[in-house]
This record gives structure tokens, sequence and C-alpha cells, in this order.
């Protein structure tokens, strides 16, 4: 009979050799980066569901993981409507894999360092802060949940898809993605479907994710749902409302023109 203890090893050895991986945990609250630390909430979720969602699939874990990227302390680079767009047709243009669940790409290490925007490297992973206004905001898939968020229905376990453009009056073909995720969402920030902005202009913060599940919209194609690019800020690290209502008074870089969604809720300043 062979020892139990070269059996515990040879089996270690094993996984190690055809690169199984342990299942990554949320970590504690104390340890998300700074524009969320102070504002996240416990969820059941958090301790029941890991960073890979009940996925089996290499290639689902890969983007579930990026999808639950709570970790990233980069400073924030601000990037436009454009940069979206940009990424998107880079994507396209080398061929990375999208479209659905069946074509994701199977190293997402191809997707960092993408594209140089304004001398600036942007690519899966990147902490970006984006300005724009809310088409909609919606729960989604609250009937059979997805696999990130381990299939559990409801609106307390699944994430809130927010349309974003230039207008609040945008096509959603022409809008561009942030995903808040269930994980340490802020109560406040579970009702953004509700609330009326007026349209003023709203800064996302989060890093950048190649969504490969979907697709963009393009001429004579049913897509749901509809935007013209697939790269989004998922997850979402902070919202904040501009304390002005012109577009040009809000400025992704000053923060005197920002109030935290969590604050202006309770406080909503008058209009200027």
């Amino acid at each position: 009979m062979v020892p139990q203890r070269l059996l515990v090893g040879a089996a270690i050895a094993f996984a190690i050799s055809v690169g199984i991986r342990a299942q990554p945990d949320f970590k504690p609250k104390d340890q998300l980066p700074p524009q969320l630390r102070d504002i996240a909430e416990d969820h059941t979720l958090d301790k029941t569901c890991d960073m890979d969602g009940d996925a089996t699939n290499p290639r689902n874990k890969l983007q579930n993981e990026a999808k639950n990227n709570f970790y990233i302390t980069d400073e924030p680079v601000t990037i436009t409507y454009n940069t979206f767009i940009r990424l998107m047709k880079a994507a396209e243009d080398q061929g990375i894999p999208h479209g659905s669940d069946k074509s994701l790409p199977a190293d997402r290490s191809i997707l960092k360092d993408f594209l140089s925007d304004r001398g600036v490297m942007l690519g899966e992973g990147t902490m970006v802060r984006f300005v724009a206004q809310i088409i909609e905001a919606r729960h989604s898939n609250k009937d059979k949940g997805e696999s990130v968020n381990c299939d559990h229905p409801g609106e307390e376990d699944n994430d809130i898809h927010v349309d974003l453009g230039k207008l609040s009056t945008d096509a959603p073909c022409e809008s561009v993605t942030a995903e808040i995720s269930p994980h340490f969402r802020p109560d406040a920030w579970s009702e953004i479907d509700g609330i009326d902005f007026g349209n003023r202009p709203i800064r996302f913060t989060g890093p950048l994710m190649f969504d490969a599940s979907h697709q963009p919209c393009k001429p004579g194609k049913n897509i749901s749902p509809k935007r013209v690019s697939i790269w989004e800020i998922h997850p979402v690290y902070s919202i904040d409302v501009c304390e002005f209502r012109a577009m040009s008074r809000c400025s992704a870089s000053d923060e005197s023109a920002w109030m935290p969604l969590n604050d202006w809720v309770g406080n909503r300043p008058t209009d200027q």
C-alpha cells in the first residue's frame, strides 16, 4: 500500500503540472481600494461565491475573475467615449475571440497594455474614470442569475447594468457600459435604477474589462444587450454625481465638481 503522504504529494504535484488553481476568495473589506473601502457593504454572496463564480471552464473562470477584480490600487486614467470605440476596433482588428460564452480568450494577458490612448497604455485591468450621462440603469439576470455570481437569481445577487452615453437620450446601440457588481455594493448604489439625476453628468471609476461573452451592435443584427463596445468599466469602484448640469463644468479631474453618490442621495445640491 502506498503511504498517504506520498499520495497527497503526488496529487499536489499533478495539480501544479496541469495548472489547477485554487478558487480565489474575496478579501476582507479593509483590503479594498480606498474608493470603495469606506462605503462597501457586506453581502452573503461575498462569502458563498468565489471570484470565479461557479464557472468550470478555464476561459469562463478567467473572465469571471476579471469581472470581480476589486483590488487595483492604481490612480485612474481619464478616458472618453471615443476610447471605448477605439478599444473595440483594436479588438476586432486583432481577432480577439468574443461573441458568446463559448468564444472567450484563453489567454487574457493579450488584453493588457492593449491600446495607446493619448500616450497612455490601456487594457483590461487599467483603472479608468469616465464621465457620461446615464441612458438607463437596470438590475440584470434577476430570473436565472449568471455564472459570475454563481447563478443566484434576484436583484441582491446580480449586477446592475448601466448604459452610458454622451446624452441620456442616446440610442442603446450608441451606449457604453458600466457594471455594478453585487459584491460589496453600497445600499445607495442598489437604487440607482430609480434615481432621477436630471441629466447630470455621472463619473464612474473602475477597471477596464473586455466582456467577450457579448458583441457590439452591427447593422442587421439583433444584439442584446445593445452597446457600441464590449469594453466596460467592470466592476465599478466609485460613482460620483456632478454638482452641475453642464458637461463643460464637470471635468473628470476636478474633484470639487463631484459628490459621491452615497452623499448625493441624501443631500442633493440645488440645481446649477
